[in-house]
């Protein structure tokens, strides 16, 4: 788990810091540990066995161990945190409360409970029941089936569609982010490209990290990384960077810095590209894209 500073009021446990809350919560719901995290008063329900917090900064969460996701309830799912498996909310637990008006978009993720990345998208409240997912091509179908693992004694229906999202497609610094040279000069990163299931968030890029993720709310599926990474300062072994080349790469070209292989190309247009590099090349850098020289830019700004 995080360690913690206690403040003169609080007190550490096995789970962490934090204050008591009322009495009451059940599986699931907000907690925070004093003394004991299996203290009955914190999670005083059949299936919960103590009150779990990997953040200090936020509320824990009723819960209780577990082998696999059958052990676990609706919206959970059994994942390890530190060594020892939780069953831990996933998305569908939160669509409910997301703070979004209908019509509005956010983007958002799945992860898996290692943070690695299961899929990256924006996500529409048409009404007060109905969200709507728009995801990269070819990415559909496997993020409806992460989603339906999830639905155990759930009163909701995941069906994938061809409806789109009413709402253009934005992103910082590009005018238009379906055009391929502005998506890259802008640095966004794409499903099946830059971002794979060995991705962590925090390497597609700080504007992915700003615009998909929070801080403030409970826990979630893959949080322990996502937020050691940000208390970190964002470093992370293999960041996406912006490349502007002397002439025109391709995807699969082979990025070097001296004698070393530092990454590979993963999207490309003309003479720019983007590729995740290993973290010692920083913007500035001047590398080798194939056999043309390129510069490590930063990524345009609106």
């Amino acid at each position: 788990m995080f360690s913690s500073v206690c403040v003169a009021d609080e007190r550490v446990g096995p789970s962490g810091c934090g204050r008591l809350v009322p009495n009451g919560a059940s599986f699931g719901r907000p907690c925070e540990v004093v003394d004991d995290p299996t203290d009955p008063a914190l999670c005083p329900t059949a299936n919960a066995e103590l009150c779990l917090v990997t953040d200090p900064n936020v509320p824990g969460f009723c819960t209780r161990t577990c082998e696999t996701d059958a052990d676990c309830g609706s919206n959970t799912t059994c994942g390890d945190v530190d060594g020892t498996r939780y069953c831990l909310p996933s998305v569908c637990d939160c669509l409910a409360t997301i703070p979004l008006a209908d019509g509005e978009v956010a983007w958002s993720l799945v992860l898996q409970p290692t943070g690695k990345l299961d899929a990256w998208f924006r996500i529409q409240r048409v009404d007060g029941e109905t969200f709507l997912l728009d995801i990269d091509a070819g990415h559909r179908d496997t993020l409806a089936a992460r989603l339906r693992r999830f639905l155990l004694r759930t009163d909701a229906t995941i069906e994938a569609v061809d409806d789109m999202i009413d709402a253009p497609l934005s992103w910082p610094g590009a005018v238009d982010p379906t055009d391929e040279r502005q998506r890259i000069l802008a640095g966004m990163p794409r499903m099946g490209a830059e971002l794979t299931d060995e991705t962590i968030p925090g390497e597609g890029g700080q504007q992915l990290i700003d615009l998909s993720v929070s801080f403030t709310k409970g826990c979630y599926t893959g949080q322990e990384l996502v937020a050691r990474i940000d208390s970190r300062g964002g470093n992370v072994p293999r960041p996406v960077r912006v490349l502007h080349a002397s002439g025109d790469v391709n995807v699969g070209d082979e990025v070097t810095a001296g004698d070393d292989l530092v990454g590979v190309v993963t999207s490309a247009a003309g003479d720019v590209a983007l590729a995740p590099l290993m973290r010692k090349v920083e913007i500035g850098d001047q590398v080798m894209v194939g056999a043309v020289m390129a510069s490590v830019v930063a990524p345009a700004q609106s």
